[in-house]
Formats: structure tokens, sequence, C-alpha cells
């Protein structure tokens, strides 16, 4: 298992995604409220993340998304003074992108 954080992936900081190159098959995708911030720049592409926990989730999700094929992936959603009700909405987002696997908090 390897656990990637996905701020690195949206900004080209993640090499270590090769699948044909690694030999794990499972891989953690942090989503770290606090470490994405209100925006991440991605080598001159600005993604913003406005709105609620689960907007950032859904955003997240849907551009990591072609990087993680090939692997199974488990979500995990992290940051400080989030609410179990904006978890639970997270939770709701990762099912709706197809994500089965899931760790919050």
């Amino acid at each position: 298992m390897l656990e990637v954080s996905a701020a690195d992936i949206i900004t080209g900081n993640a090499d270590v995604l090769q699948p044909m190159v690694l030999q794990v098959s499972t891989v953690v995708l942090d989503i770290d409220i606090d470490k994405i911030g209100s925006s991440l720049d991605a080598k001159g592409m600005v993604y913003e993340f406005n709105g609620t926990v689960s907007d950032t989730v859904t955003k997240v999700l849907s551009i990591v998304d072609k990087k993680l094929s090939g692997f199974n992936v488990v979500v995990r959603v992290t940051g400080n003074g989030i609410s179990s009700n904006e978890m639970m909405n997270a939770q709701e987002s990762i099912a709706k992108a197809g994500y089965s696997s899931y760790i919050l908090g």
C-alpha cells in the first residue's frame, strides 16, 4: 500500500504514481483539506477550492481520477475543524464519485 497526497498529485509532485513500476496495487489518496486550502497551482493552472468540504472532495477526485487508474484507491479525508456532518457529506461525495473504500478523519 502506498499513501499519496492529493495536493501533490494535483501540483505534479507525485512522481511515484507509475502503475507499471510500482509493486503495490492499493493507493491511499490523502485529501488533506488544510493542505489543499482555497487553491493549488499546478504549474500555471490554478485550481480553486471554494465551498464545502464535500465540494472540495468532489473536485479533487475529478482532477486526480485519471492519474489513479490502474490502482485500487482508498480515499482519506483529513483536516482540522471538519464537523461530523461535513465528513458525512464528504463520504457521500466519495461514493458518488465511484469509490467504495474511504477513511474519514
